[in-house]
């Protein structure tokens, strides 16, 4: 398999550990789906169970490599990249995908006595999806527009709504899953809402005059966080008055259960 592996630790410091001539990677895995956990629920009347829920447990990428040249050296340069507990970046690019994915350092071991030496990485994210490490941008040249997916599944987007003038309660529309966000709040020249849907960063916030707020509470009653489905959607966006003087942005991290 062809595989690129760069590492970034917090304080934006990154190793490429394939194509290195300091390390040779032996083998990475947690690099396909992750298993999910079925809940289901007895019945007392027949056979079999009810089906509850279902949800992908964490991703565990597993790397483990050998250092080469003059391995403590390697070794010990590679620590300040895999500190225990801390949180590491991976980007993974193959002949069909560039990915990334966020995890915490595991552990890093191995047997300093072993000839010749190696080591193994254990990362654990939390969120078990890779997301495209360029994302879809797409800003809206009329009040719809199709957006084509290229996830394995659906996944949320962040959209940027400003006003050149006046406008009243903007909503946006999948129109192909039928999810439908309305905002109520009157927007003044020069405001920008942004919306974000995405899994486990869902928000709603107003920058006017350099100052940003959180006005959750704008939105109605009957909205639905909008989702973007693998594939062909179309996206829609209109307001009780003033729409003309509004524009949308989307910007979409296409995610995947593999690579």
């Amino acid at each position: 398999m062809s595989l690129k592996l760069k590492i970034t630790n917090k304080y934006s410091e990154s190793i490429t550990l394939t194509q290195n001539k300091a390390f040779a990677v032996a083998q990475v895995t947690g690099l396909t789906p992750p298993p999910a956990t079925i809940n289901t629920a007895p019945i007392a009347t027949k056979d079999g169970s009810l089906f509850n829920s279902a949800f992908l447990e964490n991703r565990n990428i597993v790397i483990l490599l050998y250092p080469t040249g003059a391995p403590e050296t390697q070794r010990v340069n590679l620590y300040k990249y895999l500190k225990a507990k801390q949180k590491i970046r991976l980007e993974l690019e193959t002949k069909t995908r560039a990915v990334y994915i966020d995890g915490y350092i595991e552990s890093l071991e191995g047997d300093l006595y072993e000839n010749p030496q190696s080591l193994q990485a254990s990362i654990i994210c939390p969120d078990p999806y890779f997301k495209a490490q360029t994302p879809i941008v797409k800003t809206f040249a009329s009040a719809s527009e199709e957006i084509t997916n290229t996830s394995d599944e659906e996944s949320g987007a962040v959209f940027e709504i400003t006003a050149s003038g006046a406008a009243e309660n903007p909503t946006l529309t999948n129109d192909t899953t039928g999810e439908s966000y309305t905002i109520n709040y009157s927007l003044q020249t020069g405001d920008k809402i942004t919306l974000n849907t995405r899994r486990g960063e869902k928000s709603l916030t107003l920058t006017r005059g350099g100052t940003t707020t959180n006005i959750l509470n704008a939105m109605a009653p009957s909205s639905r966080w909008i989702s973007v489905i693998p594939g062909a959607n179309t996206l829609s966006y209109t307001a009780a008055a003033g729409s003309e003087a509004l524009a949308l942005k989307m910007t979409l991290e296409p995610i995947f259960e593999g690579i």
